[in-house]
């Protein structure tokens, strides 16, 4: 079977938005870092994208932006928009529980701002591929002690973040349909009127 799709298949919008996620992160939290300069704030902000780092070698904080889910509702034969999900994973350590457990909270409230922030509904795209960007949930586990060596603590915290994706696709050149074979008018029967076929 012959190719039928002409050109390069584009990077969808679901990982536009996933690598905007990561860097808007990136940018707003090393700038809130010079801003507030407490010892909140790790040596460097760590962001990742879809990637899993071992509960005993966190860093200070660390955050992961990963893709879960999309949904469709609005489906034609060029686009579908529909919400598709992102999960923000924050991995905190620290010397005791509740350094690792405060920290951890105090990163999940500022990402949470940040995507709540009308600057960022859009994730810094033009108009068309995006409806809206919401903080749907987040969840906060209970810290664990991660190196019985160090005694040091891990906290993990998860942020759930939806975003309205438009993806489009390269629509079908039909064939166009020059006659009609057949027509529906109505007829007068003793029944009342009645749709009915007709010949062209």
């Amino acid at each position: 079977m012959a190719s039928v799709i002409t050109g390069i298949i584009p990077k969808q919008g679901f990982e536009l938005c996933r690598d905007a996620i990561g860097a808007i992160l990136l940018t707003e939290l090393t700038a809130q870092k010079s801003r507030q300069g407490n010892t909140d704030f790790p040596e460097d902000v760590i962001v990742l994208s879809e990637s899993l780092p071992p509960a005993d070698a966190t860093d200070f904080m660390t955050m992961n932006v990963m893709l879960e889910s999309a949904t469709y509702s609005q489906i034609t034969q060029a686009d579908a928009q529909g919400k598709t999900m992102y999960l923000v994973d924050f991995y905190s350590s620290g010397s005791s529980s509740t350094d690792s457990s405060y920290r951890l909270q105090k990163f999940v409230g500022m990402v949470g701002y940040i995507f709540r922030s009308a600057q960022y509904r859009m994730l810094g795209f033009a108009p068309g591929l995006i409806g809206g960007t919401y903080v749907e949930k987040f969840i906060i586990g209970q810290a664990t002690q991660s190196n019985k060596e160090d005694s040091s603590f891990t906290s993990y915290g998860q942020l759930q973040l939806a975003v309205r994706i438009q993806e489009g696709a390269q629509a079908w050149t039909g064939v166009p349909l020059n006659d009609a074979l057949s027509s529906v008018s109505l007829g007068l029967t003793d029944k009342g009127y009645q749709y009915v076929f007709t010949n062209s």
